[in-house]
């Protein structure tokens, strides 16, 4: 079977976390012991799925409640992911 960490590492971002496809995503990651960087705007809806997803699963967040059409969002996905290893992007 496929084992999404193994070939991926342990850290998955994904945008649009807070609903829909985006959410759909974080709960199956989670599932998969996968540690999350949730982003979307609406930090409400990130901080509950964080809280959540933690204690099911037992795994790492980061919420990060941003606008994708702001001028400066790389650099704060930048800023709060640097010392992480990324292998997923959604």
């Amino acid at each position: 079977m496929f084992n999404i960490k193994e070939r991926y590492g342990n850290w998955a971002l994904i945008t649009g976390a807070s609903a829909g496809i985006g959410e759909s995503f974080a709960r199956i990651l989670a599932k998969e012991k996968m540690n999350l960087v949730l982003i979307a705007r609406r930090e409400d809806k990130l901080i509950s799925l964080s809280v959540e997803l933690k204690q099911l699963y037992n795994i790492q967040t980061i919420v990060l409640p941003l606008d994708l059409t702001s001028d400066n969002y790389l650099t704060k996905i930048a800023d709060a992911t640097k010392e992480l290893s990324i292998g997923v992007l959604i």
